[in-house]
């Protein structure tokens, strides 16, 4: 495997720069995203640890939870903002 691993570095970059000449994220490509969007962001580390626990313990995956989390928050701003949007 030594002697290929260069190899196979350099075949990873090719594809890497193609996908990335044709404005395709190559992780995406790779996991099959259909219906859903990858994101990437940072939270405070015990919020971390309270989702992990979360997750382990009601055996719901994160992904599901964070989909309902984040309609729970957009349901709530959504009166904030109609009642305090601009009027321009």
């Amino acid at each position: 495997m030594i002697v290929l691993e260069p190899l196979i570095r350099t075949k990873v970059a090719e594809i890497s720069a193609m996908y990335k000449e044709k404005g395709v994220h190559c992780r995406m490509e790779k996991r099959g995203l259909k219906n859903r969007k990858t994101i990437s962001n940072a939270i405070d580390i015990e919020l971390s640890k309270q989702f992990d626990e979360l997750a382990k313990n009601t055996k719901i995956a994160k992904s599901k939870l964070l989909d309902e989390a984040i309609e729970l928050l957009i349901k709530h701003y959504k009166g904030f903002y109609l009642q305090y949007r601009p009027l321009f």
